[in-house]
């Protein structure tokens, strides 16, 4: 032990963060029963948006979902790009056996969001937003998959300035007239906030999804597509064109979500975008958090910690 204490007197850092922002890939999977081992070393496929383990970053791959009944398989050896997981199942497993072995499986890895749906039947969406490269596939195991959304999105690239991240809170103020001006108490009516951020990587697919795929549009016309602003979603619900937004500090592996910040369901809306050629061009884009009826009350707003819990789908 030192004689001299050298503790820090203020525990504070510099964050700069990665912003990924989209929707998961989600698909249902319905399961059959094991006959006489009929399961035995067959897979699945699945299209898998991964955080890595060592960089602020995420990764494709194909997860590979191997059976093995009574202890009589084999599991395939991983390539590269490729995660294998093996579930145990007994000899004549029912349809709902091999369910719930899966998803206890797959849940331990977490990747996913998981629900059972029927008794036969599990839905798994990715927690990482993406259109993953490796497709479903059933192979021949007799599951049926079914992609149930699209997965789009994934990280928006560097920032112009840090990202800012603002909160208000809405409260009426309690008071009595036998107690003159004093306030007896606060009653909370809401709380609101916003994430805005200038980003730099100005691709065609990123305006298309934050342009486009917020209080914009994109026309696909025979040449290519056009996005901008028109009176396509005039009078719409801006909810109905919402994603996960993901603030992922650099200084941690993707793995590691203990530091993240996450609004559940926005929109990116626009403000501006500069053009100067002395100054790099950056797309100035604010999102404001809508409620999530899927995610527990405590924090389906806007949420600080682990956010790919499977507990916290209600």
């Amino acid at each position: 032990m030192a004689v001299i204490s050298n503790t820090k007197p203020v525990n504070s850092r510099l964050e700069a963060v990665r912003v990924f922002f989209g929707k998961g890939e989600c698909r249902t999977i319905q399961f059959v029963a094991d006959s006489s081992g009929s399961l035995n070393d067959e897979t699945i496929e699945l299209g898998l948006i991964r955080p890595s383990t060592s960089l602020a970053e995420v990764e494709d791959y194909k997860l590979i979902v191997h059976y093995d009944v009574a202890g009589g398989g084999t599991p395939p050896t991983a390539a590269a790009g490729e995660e294998v997981v093996s579930v145990a199942i007994a000899t004549n497993a029912t349809a709902g056996d091999v369910r719930d072995a899966t998803k206890t499986a797959l849940d331990a890895l977490g990747y996913f969001y998981s629900k059972n749906t029927a008794a036969d039947i599990t839905a798994y969406e990715n927690g990482y937003p993406g259109a993953p490269t490796n497709s479903d596939a059933a192979l021949t195991s007799g599951f049926t998959i079914t992609q149930a959304q699209a997965g789009s999105g994934g990280d928006l690239g560097p920032t112009a300035e840090g990202v800012d991240l603002s909160f208000e809170v809405s409260k009426v103020a309690i008071q009595a007239n036998q107690f003159g001006g004093l306030i007896l108490g606060e009653r909370l009516q809401g709380v609101s906030g916003s994430v805005s951020a200038s980003f730099l990587e100005l691709t065609r697919d990123r305006l298309e999804q934050l342009i486009g795929g917020g209080t914009g549009d994109t026309k696909v016309a025979s040449g290519s597509p056009v996005t901008g602003f028109g009176q396509s979603k005039l009078f719409k619900d801006l909810a109905d064109y919402n994603g996960r937004l993901i603030l992922h500090p650099i200084r941690l592996a993707a793995s590691d979500r203990t530091d993240d910040w996450v609004l559940w369901r926005t929109s990116p809306s626009p403000a501006s975008i500069n053009f100067d050629g002395t100054a790099q061009q950056a797309l100035e884009i604010e999102f404001i958090p809508y409620l999530s009826s899927g995610i527990s009350t405590e924090v389906n707003l806007v949420s600080s910690g682990d956010w790919l819990q499977n507990d916290l789908v209600v």
